[in-house]
Parts: C-alpha cells; sequence; structure tokens
C-alpha cells in the first residue's frame, strides 16, 4: 500500500495541480478529494496524459 500511496504523490507533484487555472480546478476538485484513491489514482493519470499530448 506504501508504494501505491507514494506513486499517488508522485503523480499529483508532476500534475501540479496547484498551477491549474481556477476554473480547471474546480472541474478536477471533485475528483482530488474523493475517497476512491484508485478512481484519483485514474483522473490524475487521464490529467497527466492529456497534458502530455
Amino acid at each position: 500500500m506504501a508504494v501505491r500511496k507514494s506513486e499517488l504523490i508522485a503523480m499529483l507533484l508532476k500534475l501540479k495541480w496547484w498551477d491549474f487555472p481556477p476554473e480547471e480546478l474546480l472541474r478536477f476538485l471533485p475528483e482530488l478529494c474523493s475517497d476512491d484513491i484508485p478512481a484519483v489514482r485514474e483522473a490524475v493519470r487521464r490529467m497527466l496524459a492529456s497534458r502530455e499530448a
């Protein structure tokens, strides 16, 4: 479990969600604050993929 936590933390750091424009942060906030960690991980993966494309 610690590996998964550290993986998610690394992904969130790479995403730099704190630099999002307010309207983008508002759209992402429900997923970011979810207690469904696999769903948060998937949302972060999607966000990273869309930024890298």
